[in-house]
Protein backbone atom coordinates (compact mmCIF):
# COMPACT_ATOMS: atom_id res chain seq x y z
CA UNK A 1 0.00 0.00 0.00
CA UNK A 2 1.24 3.12 -0.86
CA UNK A 3 1.09 5.94 1.96
CA UNK A 4 1.88 9.55 2.37
CA UNK A 5 4.46 9.95 5.37
CA UNK A 6 5.72 12.69 7.45
CA UNK A 7 6.89 13.68 11.24
CA UNK A 8 8.01 16.82 11.52
CA UNK A 9 11.89 17.94 12.78
CA UNK A 10 10.40 20.48 15.25
CA UNK A 11 7.34 22.52 16.12
CA UNK A 12 6.95 26.30 16.99
CA UNK A 13 6.41 25.03 20.71
CA UNK A 14 7.63 21.60 21.81
CA UNK A 15 4.23 21.19 23.56
CA UNK A 16 1.98 21.01 20.14
CA UNK A 17 4.82 18.10 18.96
CA UNK A 18 6.92 16.35 21.28
CA UNK A 19 9.57 14.41 20.40
CA UNK A 20 9.58 16.28 16.72
CA UNK A 21 13.36 16.23 16.54
CA UNK A 22 15.69 15.94 14.05
CA UNK A 23 17.05 12.61 15.40
CA UNK A 24 13.28 11.23 15.98
CA UNK A 25 12.23 12.10 12.58
CA UNK A 26 15.53 10.07 10.97
CA UNK A 27 14.58 7.16 13.02
CA UNK A 28 10.99 6.84 12.22
CA UNK A 29 12.31 7.11 8.15
CA UNK A 30 14.89 4.51 9.21
CA UNK A 31 12.39 2.18 10.31
CA UNK A 32 9.89 2.65 7.76
CA UNK A 33 12.15 2.04 5.12
CA UNK A 34 13.43 -1.11 6.62
CA UNK A 35 9.79 -1.99 7.08
CA UNK A 36 9.04 -2.30 3.34
CA UNK A 37 6.19 -0.61 3.01
CA UNK A 38 5.67 1.96 -0.22
CA UNK A 39 5.41 5.01 0.58
CA UNK A 40 6.29 8.91 -0.27
CA UNK A 41 7.46 11.61 1.12
CA UNK A 42 5.07 14.16 2.41
CA UNK A 43 6.89 17.45 1.73
CA UNK A 44 10.58 18.24 -0.01
CA UNK A 45 10.78 21.36 1.86
CA UNK A 46 9.22 22.94 4.79
CA UNK A 47 6.38 25.06 4.87
CA UNK A 48 7.14 28.40 6.88
CA UNK A 49 3.65 29.38 5.83
CA UNK A 50 2.05 26.19 7.52
CA UNK A 51 3.72 26.93 10.64
CA UNK A 52 0.89 28.92 11.81
CA UNK A 53 -2.02 26.54 11.02
CA UNK A 54 -0.42 23.82 12.51
CA UNK A 55 2.62 24.37 14.40
CA UNK A 56 4.70 21.03 13.47
CA UNK A 57 3.07 21.28 9.98
CA UNK A 58 5.93 23.52 9.00
CA UNK A 59 8.65 21.73 9.64
CA UNK A 60 7.68 18.62 7.80
CA UNK A 61 10.28 18.62 5.16
CA UNK A 62 13.05 16.76 3.88
CA UNK A 63 14.75 20.20 3.34
CA UNK A 64 14.85 23.21 6.01
CA UNK A 65 13.20 26.52 4.44
CA UNK A 66 17.01 27.56 3.64
CA UNK A 67 17.18 24.71 1.36
CA UNK A 68 19.53 22.74 3.55
CA UNK A 69 19.36 19.02 3.59
CA UNK A 70 18.09 17.87 7.06
CA UNK A 71 19.71 14.55 8.91
CA UNK A 72 17.23 12.49 6.98
CA UNK A 73 18.33 12.60 4.06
Amino acid sequence: MFQEAAFPSAAISSESAPGATPAARAVFFEKLIESGEQFVYSFAFDAYFAARSSPPGGFGGLWDADLKPKPVV
